[in-house]
């Protein structure tokens, strides 16, 4: 299996690696957040409603995605979303 991705070329390489250290990263994020809300008096269901929100505007932003992909290129579009994502946390991260 390994060997079969040595072989990849280095563009899905990159976007395998990308995609790990999202994962990781999200992980990394969840776990901490949660224990922050805990610390804030939120309780289990709060934290999960709050994760269902906000998955469900995650999955509403998709679409609008779909059409600027015919106006901008793919590599416009992720820098702006990444921007648009850090700012959010910083949002969360304040207040």
């Amino acid at each position: 299996m390994f060997k079969d991705i040595i072989d990849f070329d280095k563009p899905t390489k990159f976007f395998l690696l990308s995609t790990f250290m999202m994962g990781l990263s999200n992980g990394l994020f969840d776990s901490i957040y949660n224990f922050y809300l805990e610390e804030n008096g939120l309780d289990k269901g709060d934290i999960g409603n709050i994760y269902a929100f906000s998955m469900l505007f995650m999955s509403i932003s998709v679409i609008p995605l779909i059409f600027l992909n015919r106006n901008f290129s793919t590599k416009k579009i992720l820098i702006i979303s990444s921007l648009l994502y850090s700012a959010s946390i910083c949002g969360i991260a304040n207040g």
